[in-house]
């Protein structure tokens, strides 16, 4: 049995990218790393991980100096890689998409957000297909507004156990702060999202770099696809596998 871990960022008005994924693995390993993930937070005193809150230096994080702020980060990091976690990003130019999607497309999902995700559980599904054939898997993604939105979505998926659901048992929604592998993906999502802005807002490329915490999140093998108008154009994804 493996359960995958997701979370989503961009899925607000104005944002021009949106991506959805997280990491893959069987459910022993989560335990594991559950509880080593829990017990590094702990040291500093902190219950759970948010990537975005963390990064603004905002409560809980703020009472942090700056080397311990900044060593938070790589051990975090660092605990990720040492799982080798494998991870899944499924990514959206909603401009892009929003110009070149098809009638039928955009009638049956409605918009980009609700196509983001279905493609992020078919990422998954794909992973798991080529990884461990043999095993089922449950989807597991950190609630919040976009729960409501893709409900529907999740249901259909799970009863249709076509090509795109195969050895799918279940998807349902989690509160973040109670599970640490919505945070470690919620790490993952935040690094990809934050770049994919840099490279399609005019750098043009998108490097991971040796050393670095994207690397780290990176060390178990990541799955992308990138949708919208000539979008995958635009990075430069060195050391991420397809």
């Amino acid at each position: 049995m493996l359960t995958a871990f997701g979370d989503e960022s961009g899925v607000h008005d104005g944002s021009p990218v949106a991506i959805w994924g997280g990491y893959i693995a069987p459910a022993k390993t989560w335990a594991a790393f559950r509880r080593d993930w829990n017990s590094r937070l702990s040291q500093d005193g902190l219950d759970h991980f948010h990537m975005s809150v963390f990064k603004a230096d905002r409560p809980p994080f703020h009472r942090l100096s700056r080397a311990g702020h900044n060593l938070l980060e790589r051990d975090m990091s660092e605990l990720i890689a040492s799982y080798s976690l494998g991870g899944v990003i499924a990514g959206l130019h909603r401009p892009g998409w929003d110009g070149s999607a098809s009638a039928f497309v955009k009638e049956e999902f409605g918009d980009s957000v609700r196509f983001g995700f279905h493609i992020s559980i078919r990422e998954f599904v794909k992973f798991r297909s080529a990884n461990f054939p043999d095993e089922t898997v449950e989807l597991i993604y950190g609630s919040g507004s976009l729960e409501k939105k893709v409900a529907d979505l999740s249901d259909s998926f799970v009863a249709a156990q076509d090509a795109y659901a195969e050895r799918l048992v279940g998807i349902s929604f989690r509160s973040m702060k109670r599970e640490p592998g919505i945070q470690a993906a919620d790490m993952l999502i935040w690094e990809f999202y934050s770049q994919f802005k840099r490279a399609l807002g005019g750098t043009g490329r998108f490097d991971v770099i040796s050393g670095t915490t994207l690397d780290r999140l990176c060390r178990g093998g990541v799955s992308i696809r990138m949708y919208g108008s000539d979008a995958a154009n635009y990075l430069n994804l060195t050391c991420v596998s397809y």
